[in-house]
């Protein structure tokens, strides 16, 4: 750690600094005044009063500085044993006489009387010795000296001073003098301390550390007034600063105090001003009265910390720490003292450092046990011994805590059974019946009872609405009174109906008993009850805070403080509260208070606890020396964390005797639900681990757990971990050791049965399990996994036990890959032989192999057979009719045959390449359509005929199919269609497939051609209105039908002209020799007057033969008009040829016309032609009249025939170079 390096420590001593400008200037006015001699600094704890103290003084110079004498009186001068208030002030006086005279030196106050203990460094006690020595030394050259002293004198006399001048030894002289000063100063010395002896006064005996104190009185402060004013006589001291005097809330004291300070400002030996600071809280004196009269003058400290900023403060200095600045705004409404606050920084600073060195606690558990240990040293100082306060909280009052808890949740579960066994004893099962049970009490109750509440007695039973009526207090019954013979209205009493039928409940209550008994009330019950009881569980291993969370007030408080309530809870309790609710201080707390030793724990296990502890970290890969010790360590609870799951742990609780009711590792693995990639960070590498050990009964266990209860879906989890299929087989492998309903729930679980999944499409399954030693457990897992596989490796498995268990049990699918190999390890063909059978002869190898399982297989399931296997070979099959037979059997026989059930008979028959030769003796007509939709009939005219006969002479769509296959018509060409080729038909049933061959419109043209060129027949009456033109063209061809009324009349009425014309011009004799028989037809008649396919001669038959009638179209008068008018022979008779000339369109043609049949007419029926020509020629039947013709030869003939005959008078070529001029007769 580097915090240690640069973190602040703060002194708890007061501070010096020059914030205090207006306390200064206050207290030196007053202090310079020299009428106040008290002055009073007040504050409360921790406001700062010795802070400014202290700073007033060092603002001061040297000599004004010499004047201040402090005395404090903290706590430590409280008594712990009890004493009684007389002697407490004694011995607070005493300790003030204490400080006052052992704050100076003894050279300060040498006559005072209290002595103390001096000390000498040897140096000084050399000098004291050597001083001693030497004074005594001198005593022995005292009597010389004095001898010397004597003869010298005598010498003087009698020899004068320069006899002895001359005579005397300088040197001997010089010692003589050095031990005369020696002597006498030492006599000096003597006398002086001898003197100072004499003026100290008497004392009695005081014990203190360093000296002792004789009193000959008690009251120290009035019996030892001389000394004191001695001491301020002797001293430069004229201000007393008393601080922590309130502590002791003893008046008296202060009383004192002031007397003291009265006489010795009163005292004649002191020529000074004797002054007394007082640093106290404001609260010393109750009446504020007293405490202005006592006190000259009061300086009032502002507090600097109170309950609104500590906690900014402390945020302030330990933000680096990282903890939440939320948390020092709850404690700081607790801790107001300043000097408290620089401690416990103070102290969480060295123990972070020493005790967090590692960084792995939490730093706010660590810092909320600094807070404890100030606010309960004592109880702290126990903790390590298991004796404090903490630790009793967290095993004797935790319980109490729980207990009140669990005792509310088990009142919830008695309850819950109370309401289970009220249902139980519910005897009505329905509504109704327990309105019964009301009704009867009240017919009972009220007899002859008629109608209740106005309503029939089935209706209240029948109707709650009606019923809840019983409930109005107004609520009556209609009886009859067979005395007065009358009906009578009663009032019911309904509440004591209700008593009488169930004294212990209402109707209303029995019958929400009712409800919930019928909509699974009971089921709900129990599933609260068994909650309740998880949830009970779940609290015995939960931590104190998480059980106060359940608390809804503060009763928890007294069960951890104050059991009995006897007293209210403290300030500093109510923050210990808060840190136990907050989790700030926890059951771990031990591991923040002292230093870690290796021991039954290398420090990787303790710093693994610590990491649990804290819940911090994942801890999963950690390598623990002793996992028995730690886990012992560790708490329910804990378990519960994420930190707590660790390889080492689980291993070790894998092998436990009773693993699985071992609740820690139940906790622990439960942990896997709620993390969302625990497989790959837990559950991949701790199965890695154990399955590489040597025993595998750990890896074993857990899997089992795994699956069973605490990770179900492990095979999705592998799936989805992206494995090659070696690593996915190899942990199959170590699976099977499972139980087959583990292996079921292994696979369900895995979602889509995946596993199943994997196995069933793995290729090389019999290859990679085969060579696994237990071959019985994989057999375990086919059967239990119910696998089905898709695909095996092709080859040989003779003798494989597991093969021949997928074999016997069928455990494939039934697909062509999986097929093909069970029919090839039966069949003892080559592989060249068995493959050309099964591709080409299918159905037919599967039932020639014996009669075994895989026959029964293939019919059970044989849709399944046919889709996968038969319709996806890739050639035809070459199957016998007796194999056709039973596909029709078996597909026949399935339930439900529906358009699935055809489709799939429809697509196996059309794979089949044989045909049937004969239907009517294969049977089975129902399946003949299908099979001339597969085209499985052979061509040859019995089977359609047969098929004909069956569909009731009916040529259906599917024969109609069949017979425009080109190959079914190409072969039935062959033969002709008639009784003599097929002696088995009928002749009749010859003739209406034939006939309804012709008259169906559904076959090419070209296949309809083909088939009726094998009909020998011309047939009289064909229905040919549904034909079209091309076929009715072909019937006309083929000359397959005659020329007949009934055949003219169709085509007439469908107007088909042209086809009309062909079929008359294929039968153009009959049409003349029967031509009344038919119709007229004009468009028939002007295609024959104009096709080339009939002669000329056929023509002049055919225009005789027109009616005059009919003859009123133009182009039909145009076309007979040039025929008699090219022909010799005269064709019609006069008035049909003025009728064809009326209707010519062509005048070229009249004229032609009235040129050659001119001498047939008279003048009435030429002024007929003329005026029908209308122009100039109508103008020359006019009588006088002289219109102008064109000049032509025909027009010349025409003119000169007309004049020929007195039509015309004359006619005049001459005059128009290109006209004629008519001169019309004149009547």
């Amino acid at each position: 750690m580097k915090d240690y390096k640069t973190h602040k420590y703060y002194p708890l001593s007061p501070l010096s600094t020059e914030d205090f400008p207006v306390y200064f200037k206050a207290l030196k006015d007053q202090l310079n005044d020299p009428s106040i001699k008290n002055i009073a600094i007040t504050g409360s704890y921790g406001s700062g009063k010795s802070t400014v103290i202290e700073s007033f003084i060092n603002k001061e110079d040297s000599d004004e500085k010499n004047k201040y004498l402090r005395v404090s009186l903290a706590d430590f001068c409280e008594f712990r044993d009890p004493l009684k208030t007389d002697e407490v002030e004694n011995k607070v006086e005493e300790h003030i006489l204490q400080q006052l005279f052992y704050q100076l030196h003894q050279k300060e106050i040498p006559f005072s009387g209290f002595k103390r203990i001096l000390h000498q460094t040897i140096k000084s006690q050399k000098k004291i010795v050597f001083g001693i020595l030497l004074w005594l030394t001198s005593l022995a050259f005292i009597p010389n000296i004095f001898s010397l002293f004597n003869e010298n004198m005598e010498t003087l006399g009698s020899s004068g001073v320069m006899h002895l001048w001359h005579n005397t030894s300088w040197i001997t002289t010089g010692i003589n003098l050095m031990v005369l000063l020696i002597f006498f100063g030492g006599l000096y010395y003597f006398f002086m301390e001898l003197i100072a002896s004499k003026q100290k006064r008497q004392f009695k005996k005081i014990a203190f550390k360093s000296a002792e104190i004789e009193l000959s009185e008690k009251n120290p402060l009035n019996k030892y007034i001389d000394e004191l004013i001695y001491f301020f006589e002797a001293t430069s001291k004229e201000i007393v600063i008393i601080e922590d005097l309130d502590r002791f809330k003893n008046i008296t004291l202060f009383t004192r105090l002031r007397e003291i300070n009265f006489l010795l400002n009163n005292s004649p030996q002191i020529n000074k001003s004797i002054k007394f600071v007082y640093a106290i809280k404001d609260d010393v004196f109750f009446d504020s009265l007293i405490r202005t009269k006592f006190f000259d003058f009061i300086l009032p400290i502002v507090p600097v910390i109170n309950v609104t900023n500590s906690g900014d403060i402390l945020w302030k200095d330990l933000k680096k720490y990282g903890i939440k600045q939320s948390y020092f705004n709850e404690i700081g409404l607790y801790i107001h003292d300043l000097r408290l606050l620089k401690n416990i920084v103070n102290e969480f600073h060295i123990y972070n450092t020493i005790v967090n060195h590692d960084l792995k606690r939490n730093k706010t558990n660590l810092f909320s046990l600094v807070v404890y240990k100030n606010l309960f040293p004592q109880e702290f100082c126990t903790e390590k011994s298991g004796a404090g306060f903490l630790s009793q909280v967290f095993t004797e009052r935790k319980k109490e805590v729980l207990d009140f808890i669990v005792k509310a949740k088990k009142e919830e579960i008695k309850n819950l059974e109370i309401q289970k066994q009220n249902i139980l004893e519910e005897k009505a099962s329905t509504s109704e019946d327990l309105r019964k049970e009301y009704i009867w009490e009240i017919l009972r109750t009220y007899p002859n009872v008629i109608r209740i509440c106005d309503e029939e007695i089935t209706t209240l039973v029948n109707n709650p609405q009606k019923f809840n009526n019983l409930f109005d207090r107004n609520a009556s019954i209609d009886s009859f009174n067979n005395y007065y013979g009358r009906l009578e209205d009663q009032v019911i009493d309904f509440k004591k109906i209700q008593t009488e039928v169930d004294p212990n409940k209402t109707y209303e209550e029995r019958s929400n008993l009712l409800d919930r008994k019928t909509n699974g009330g009971l089921q709900e019950i129990k599933l609260e009850i068994s909650d309740i009881k998880n949830k009970i569980e779940k609290l015995k291993r939960r931590k104190l805070s998480q059980l106060i969370k359940q608390y809804k007030d503060n009763c928890w408080k007294h069960l951890i403080f104050n059991p009995d309530k006897e007293r209210a809870i403290t300030q500093n309790e109510e923050l210990l509260a808060l840190l136990l609710r907050k989790g700030y201080i926890e059951e771990n707390f031990q591991l923040y208070i002292s230093h870690f030793y290796e021991g039954a724990l290398s420090f990787a296990d303790f710093e693994f606890l610590l990491n649990v502890k804290a819940n911090e970290e994942d801890n999963f890969t950690n390598e623990l020396t002793n996992p028995a010790e730690v886990i012992s360590r560790i708490d329910e609870s804990e378990c519960e964390y994420q930190a707590t799951l660790n390889g080492d742990i689980i291993a070790y609780l894998l092998k436990g005797a009773d693993y699985k009711n071992n609740e820690k590792l139940k906790l622990l693995l439960e942990q896997f639900f709620q993390i969302e990639d625990a497989f790959e960070k837990y559950i991949a590498p701790l199965m890695d681990n154990l399955n590489r050990a040597k025993t595998k009964i750990a890896y074993q266990r857990l899997i089992e757990l795994l699956v069973e209860r605490f990770y179900p879906s492990l095979w999705n989890n592998i799936e989805e971990h992206n494995y090659d299929n070696e690593k996915k087989d190899n942990l199959i492998k170590s699976f099977l050791f499972l139980s087959e309903d583990n292996l079921k729930k292994l696979n369900a679980e895995s979602g889509n049965d995946k596993l199943k999944n994997y196995l069933s499409e793995k290729t090389d399954f019999l290859d990679v399990f085969s060579a696994h030693a237990d071959d019985e457990n994989v057999i375990k897992l086919i059967k239990a996994l119910s696998l089905k596989f898709k695909k095996q490796n092709y080859k040989s498995y003779k003798g494989n036990q597991i093969f021949n268990y997928i074999y016997e049990n069928t455990h494939y699918e039934l697909n062509q890959e999986m097929l093909q190999l069970m029919l090839f390890n039966k069949y003892s063909l080559s592989h060249k032989e068995f493959v050309q059978k099964f591709n080409n002869q299918n159905f037919t190898c599967v039932l020639e192999s014996k009669e075994d399982v895989l026959i029964h297989y293939v019919f059970s399931e044989f849709p399944a057979y046919i889709e996968n296997i038969y319709l996806g070979l890739e050639s035809k099959q070459s199957e016998t009719e007796d194999a056709i037979d039973i596909f029709i059997e078996i597909l026949d026989e399935e339930e439900d045959e529906d358009e699935k059930s055809k489709t799939l008979l429809f697509n196996v028959l059309e794979k089949v390449s044989s045909q049937i030769c004969l239907l009517k003796e294969f049977g089975r007509e129902a399946k003949w359509s299908l099979l001339f939709d597969v085209n499985c009939v052979k061509p040859n005219w019995n089977n359609p005929v047969q098929y004909f006969k069956y569909q009731e002479e009916n040529l259906d769509e599917t024969l109609i199919n069949w017979l425009g296959i080109s190959d079914v018509c190409k072969e039935l060409l062959n033969n002709k269609l008639s009784i003599k080729n097929f002696p088995d038909l009928d002749n009749d049933l010859i003739t209406l497939f034939q006939i309804a061959v012709i008259e169906s419109n559904n076959f090419s043209l070209s296949i309809y051609e083909n088939l009726l060129t094998t009909f020998p027949f011309i047939y009289n009456l064909i229905n040919l209105s549904n034909l079209s033109v091309e076929k009715i063209l072909i019937l006309i061809r083929l000359k397959m039908i005659k020329f007949n009324k009934h055949h003219y009349n169709q085509l007439i009425g469908r107007e088909l002209d042209d086809v009309l014309i062909t079929f008359a011009e294929e039968n153009i004799d009959t049409f003349i020799d029967d031509y009344e028989d038919f119709e007229f037809s004009l468009e028939l008649h002007l295609g024959l007057l104009k096709t080339k396919r009939i002669s000329s001669a056929q023509r002049k038959q055919v225009i005789p033969l027109i009616h005059l009638e009919n003859i009123n179209n133009e182009r039909l008068a145009d076309l007979i008009g040039n025929n008699i008018y090219l022909s010799k022979e005269k064709l019609i008779e006069k008035e049909k040829v003025i009728q064809v000339m009326l209707h010519c369109e062509k005048h070229e043609l009249i004229l032609k016309l009235l040129d050659k049949f001119f001498f047939d007419f008279d003048f009435e029926e030429i002024d007929t032609i003329l005026i029908n020509l209308g122009s100039v020629y109508k103008k020359a039947t006019k009588l006088q009249h002289h219109p102008k013709w064109p000049k032509d030869n025909l027009h010349l003939s025409i003119a000169n025939k007309l004049v020929e005959i007195g039509y015309f008078k004359s006619i005049n070529t001459t005059r128009y170079k290109d006209k004629i001029k008519i001169n019309v007769r004149y009547k």
